[in-house]
């Protein structure tokens, strides 16, 4: 039997959407189809490497793009060309015969996410090279198109209409984290934003109206009659449930009662639609959840039970939609408009991973250099060194300006999101912007030391005061590893801003800007923790659900193991799966980056222990802590404990020093750590 797009039982299967052949062009030049099928064409020329390449910078753009991706973008100018006219056009009609009901193919829609990666992948590259207008010209196209999917009035169009729209978004966000869009691109791109509906942008209820009235007439057409019903099942065709149990229940019913079967399917999806355009959202929420009841209760019919999709989900993925378009909008007029400006929307990550990429293009040795200085391990000048290491430490400090300074500027910003260099996926141990966060630290550290041994208590505090900063921003990442690493960040800038207030190298003005950097880390979870152990819980039950197949006998036990995992068994869950999926985190790199941050030596044994336990994870146990005291790789739970008192301590050490008060630290020495 030919395969069936089942849009209300597997919606979420887009990759079968590009098996069929497109059917005959429909319009003219005034049809976005036409355009598109034009785009489409073109990307037949792509080849697996091309496409990974361009998949390779979509995942992280921080760096420079590849010539590789240049010369695929180079090669796709005429398919993006193709999308930014067909975008501009009214409507899209790719001739779709729905007479063909659930069979009906729609070959377009996987081709025009693929287009849509292309884009976002070009929009990096204009943003990397400045050009602004260019990138927010493919975006509008992008909104735009993404508005077009609703026009084939089926539900999965809709949802990839959405996922469209989530590509788009992601691209305009970092044009807006790197204050790319003024008041013209803004309102290019706002105009885009404008043509989705406010409170249905994807048209899920115009869709499932759409789909009710031609399945409804198909299902008659094609299984009214009892013989035509024996003959799929006879024929095997079983495209229900694969199995053919349905398909012959549907066999043995008499054409009344197939007929009866029809009609309940039909009120329905009635009830359905009505509950989707409730203006009430809340009390149309609820009546989808009535609808669910009654199917426990065995109403609704056969047909309605095999192809009802998750209409709960798909609700709420509409109302996310809504509130995430109204939100797109509501920056874009207040960038439009010029009440606010471009960097007050700007995201500091955008600066911290440019002081990460300039950190990677140092040579190692002086990188090295930097590290044992910034921990105390070699003295300066005056610290008995030979001429030759005091050479190579002034050498290695010479080369830090222009990383301090891309870090002065993120600490100065008012929003600092990582989340986008996370993927949609399940994060790994150590995002690769944490390793590279812990050699920021390093260099401010090591900068501000220079300065405290020369005396100059004005920079060192400068350099203090964007260490203090940077712990805050990276306190909200909802990454333990992110919270681990901001708490000992601060932990070694507090060692040093004690000694230096005790010598003096410090004086009220420094005090003061150091007091109020610190006080941007939250009191209530400083750091981060509370929030990013709640996420890595979530991250851990998400992998029972890949890995754990429901009706397994320890399903609902190791699913409540995963909600209350500790912050030491979600490190080791993590750090084990990275190394068995070959995660790019859980390599040897990060040993020398994390260290002092965590116990190198402990993952070491954890990655070793990995190999063994293979075969417990593949099986789907992915509680490996139960029943054991896992490896600390970091001791979560004690950090958790004094993370509160540490933060307090350092806070009070920063306040105006009291007459008469009697010293609390030894003057800081070159070398001392």
């Amino acid at each position: 039997m030919r395969q069936c797009i089942r849009w209300l039982v597997l919606f979420a299967t887009l990759p079968a959407l590009g098996l069929a052949v497109a059917p005959a062009m429909a319009g003219g030049n005034r049809n976005a189809a036409t355009w598109y099928r034009r785009a489409f064409a073109e990307l037949d020329a792509f080849n697996r490497a091309e496409w990974d390449v361009i998949e390779a910078y979509r995942a992280d753009p921080s760096g420079p793009p590849p010539p590789a991706l240049r010369q695929a973008l180079a090669k796709g100018t005429a398919a993006m060309d193709f999308v930014r006219r067909g975008a501009e056009q009214g409507y899209a009609d790719y001739d779709l015969d729905y007479s063909l009901g659930a069979e009906l193919q729609l070959p377009h829609l996987a081709r025009l996410r693929n287009l849509t990666k292309l884009m976002q992948a070009d929009v990096y590259v204009r943003l990397h090279d400045g050009d602004s207008a260019g990138a927010s010209r493919q975006v509008a196209a992008m909104y735009r198109a993404a508005g077009h999917c609703t026009d084939d009035r089926i539900l999965i169009s809709s949802l990839v209409g959405n996922s469209v729209f989530q590509v788009t978004d992601q691209a305009a966000q970092i044009a807006i984290d790197r204050a790319a869009f003024g008041p013209g691109e803004s309102a290019l791109v706002l105009g885009a934003v404008e043509s989705l509906d406010e409170a249905d942008p994807f048209a899920v209820a115009e869709a499932l109206v759409g789909e009710q009235d031609f399945l409804v007439g198909w299902m008659e057409r094609e299984y009214g009659g009892q013989e035509q019903r024996q003959a799929m099942v006879d024929g095997d065709m079983f495209w229900l449930t694969g199995s053919g149990e349905a398909e012959r229940e549907m066999a043995a019913m008499s054409d009344d009662e197939f007929a009866q079967s029809i009609g309940d399917y039909d009120q329905m999806m009635g009830e359905v639609v009505a509950a989707f355009a409730n203006e009430d959202r809340e009390a149309g929420r609820a009546e989808l959840v009535a609808i669910y009841d009654r199917f426990e209760e065995g109403d609704h019919g056969l047909l309605a039970h095999l192809m009802t999709p998750a209409f709960l989900r798909v609700f709420d993925q509409m109302e996310a939609s809504a509130a995430q378009v109204a939100g797109r909008r509501a920056v874009l007029e207040a960038l439009a408009a010029g009440t606010r400006k471009p960097e007050d929307e700007a995201n500091a990550a955008v600066d911290y991973l440019r002081a990460i990429e300039l950190i990677r293009e140092m040579e190692p040795e002086r990188l090295g250099v930097l590290t044992a200085y910034a921990a105390g391990e070699s003295g300066g000048e005056s610290g008995g060194e030979s001429e030759g290491e005091s050479e190579g430490l002034r050498e290695s400090i010479g080369v830090t300006g222009p990383i301090v300074a891309a870090a002065r500027a993120g600490s100065e910003k008012r929003r600092c999101d990582f989340s986008y260099l996370r993927g949609r996926g399940i994060p790994g141990f150590a995002p690769a912007y944490v390793p590279g966060m812990c050699d920021l630290f390093r260099v401010l550290h090591a900068d501000a030391r220079r300065h405290l041994e020369a005396g100059d208590g004005a920079a060192a505090a400068d350099r203090l005061a964007i260490a203090y900063r940077v712990v805050a921003h990276l306190g909200r990442d909802e990454v333990l590893l992110s919270a681990i690493v901001a708490h000992d960040a601060f932990q070694r800038t507090d060692a040093l801003v004690g000694p230096a207030l005790t010598a003096g190298i410090l004086g009220v003005d420094e005090r003061a800007a150091l007091a109020d950097a610190a006080q941007r880390i939250g009191r209530k979870d400083p750091f981060g923790y509370v929030d990013a152990l709640a996420a890595e819980r979530g991250h851990v039950e998400r992998l029972v659900g890949l890995r754990v197949a429901h009706e397994a006998p320890r399903f609902e036990e190791i699913m409540d193991s995963a909600k209350h995992v500790s912050g030491e068994e979600a490190l080791y869950v993590l750090a084990v799966r990275d190394t068995l999926e070959g995660d790019a985190s859980a390599g040897p790199d990060l040993t020398r980056r994390l260290d002092g941050a965590i116990s190198v030596e402990t993952l070491a044994m954890v990655r070793a222990e990995a190999r063994l336990l293979a075969p417990q994870y593949r099986a789907g146990e992915i509680d490996l802590y139960r029943d054991r005291e896992v490896p600390k790789i970091a001791d979560v739970s004690d950090r958790m404990r004094s993370a509160r008192g540490d933060l307090r301590r350092g806070l009070a050490r920063l306040q105006p020093e009291r007459p008469n008060a009697a010293p609390r630290h030894p003057a800081i020495e070159p070398g001392s750590p």
